[in-house]
């Protein structure tokens, strides 16, 4: 596509015409210019000076518009017309005055309005048509003998009249420009709506590619966990079953081959061994089915929770474990209600409880387990309220269980189980709830699975896990339940 004006074919042909006519004027002033200097030597007379001056600035003023064609032809032309005009009027009556006829100048004129309409258009023309018809009245006027160039003044309006074909040329050369113009301005358009969407789908592409790297490396982290998971789950599946199955095997083969010998009290004692490493197998494998469902579940139906009967069918599980160390256990005298998964709730309890039981107590010192259980509300816009920070004996440890009304849908509940046990270093503290750890404690009977569910269940409800204790002073497990449903 052409863009330049200039281009044009109509613009270059006016052009080229402007430059012809430029360079004839200044040629044929030099001529007129060279050609009196000659006479004027061949007839031994001086030179007209001001002749000389006047064509000589002809040329000279043909030359300097030459160079100003390209920037506005219009313009130069226009110009050129007045400087020719005012020389070759000059001229003109330099003639008259001279009892010359004058008629060379006369058609030097009437030519240069020939010249401007083809070039410059009609207006120009006209405007120049009639300064030169001026002149030939004027010189009417002043010289007598100068009337018969007078109605050579319609003929110079006569010549401006070509044009008015110019000035058509020119209206066609506008309209095509603008034309161009106009498919140039949608072409840029369309560029520029081009780049911006270009420059839209780079940044998407970007801002994908970082979401990806993001993902991928998240998902990486979390294969590199459920791997280190997945070794220590093999290498505690293998110890904690290792145990009960080889007791249920000696018995069994010493019933086996012994039976007849065996006293009946010995027959039942041996039994009930067998039927506890049953229980505790089944009780094991139960708790690895219950991890494998928790962290396969993206989303549990959160439902109003009744803990109270929550706690009691958690002792209810329990039986067999308060029969063995006879425990004194201390509820409120209500529970509020939250929101959560009760039978994933009644797993921490039995979790809690039952590491209280068996941790609790001093039994050297012939002291059973004694458990407090109790809450606290929070609010998550307030820092978290410690009632057990001091970390007091629990004999003077006091629990208000507050009932202040729950305006803050996000309020969260926080449960807690208070023993009486040895206590926990901070080192041991740091590894609980770490999936598959147990603490390397003479007393422990259980394996490291259940803090581990704990911590799954608890976050999969919106809530969080923790502990307190100082050795010495027995330790507090708790977990925080939302008082209202996640979803509102």
């Amino acid at each position: 596509m052409n863009t330049d004006y200039q281009q044009l074919p109509g613009e270059r042909i006016r052009r080229y015409a402007a430059k012809w006519v430029l360079v004839s004027y200044s040629a044929l002033a030099s001529l007129g210019v060279g050609l009196h200097i000659v006479v004027a030597i061949r007839a031994a007379s001086p030179p007209y000076i001001l002749y000389m001056a006047l064509t000589a600035a002809i040329a000279v003023a043909g030359l300097i518009t030459l160079s100003y064609v390209d920037r506005d032809l219009r313009l130069a032309m226009s110009r050129f017309a007045w400087a020719s005009w005012l020389c070759f009027t000059c001229l003109l009556f330099y003639d008259l005055h001279r009892g010359q006829d004058g008629m060379t100048l006369v058609l030097l004129l009437l030519s240069g309005v020939f010249a401007l309409g083809l070039v410059v258009g009609f207006r120009p023309a006209f405007y120049h048509a009639l300064r030169v018809g001026t002149t030939l009245i004027v010189s009417g006027i002043i010289f007598q003998s100068a009337w018969d160039i007078v109605p050579y003044t319609i003929i110079a309006i006569l010549l401006s009249l070509p044009g008015i074909v110019v000035e058509k040329l020119i209206a066609e050369s506008t309209r095509e420009l603008r034309e161009i113009n106009a498919q140039l301005r949608q072409e840029v358009t369309e560029r520029q709506r081009a780049q911006a969407e270009l420059q839209h789908h780079q940044e998407h592409l970007e801002d994908l590619v970082t979401e990806r790297t993001a993902e991928l490396t998240q998902a990486n982290t979390e294969l590199q966990i459920r791997n280190q998971e997945l070794d220590a789950y093999g290498h505690t599946v293998a110890h904690d079953l290792k145990n009960p199955l080889s007791i249920l095997i000696g018995f069994s083969d010493l019933l086996s081959s012994r039976y007849e010998q065996m006293e009946t009290e010995k027959r039942q004692y041996a039994l009930a061994i067998i039927a506890e490493s049953g229980r505790k197998m089944v009780n094991i494998i139960d708790e690895l089915l219950l991890l494998a469902s928790v962290r396969k579940a993206d989303a549990v139906a959160s439902m109003p929770i009744d803990m109270e009967i929550v706690i009691k069918e958690a002792l209810q599980r329990l039986r067999n474990l308060t029969e063995e160390y006879h425990p004194d256990i201390a509820p409120p005298s209500h529970w509020p209600t939250v929101w959560g998964h009760a039978p994933w709730i009644e797993e921490i309890w039995v979790n809690y409880l039952s590491n209280a039981i068996k941790y609790g107590g001093r039994p050297a010192e012939h002291i059973p387990p004694r458990l407090e259980l109790g809450y606290d509300m929070l609010d998550c816009e307030l820092p978290l309220l410690d009632a057990l920070s001091e970390q007091v004996p629990l004999g003077n440890l006091k629990f208000p269980n507050p009932q202040p009304s729950i305006s803050n849908s996000q309020s969260h509940i926080r449960f807690w189980v208070r023993d009486n046990g040895k206590g926990l270093t901070l080192e041991e503290q740091a590894r609980l709830f770490t999936p598959f750890t147990r603490l390397n404690q003479v007393q422990t009977k259980g394996h490291g699975l259940g803090l581990s569910i704990v911590k799954r269940i608890v976050e999969k409800c919106g809530g969080e896990v923790g502990v307190e204790s100082i050795v010495g002073q027995g330790s507090t497990f708790y977990f925080t339940l939302p008082t209202a449903s996640p979803e509102s």
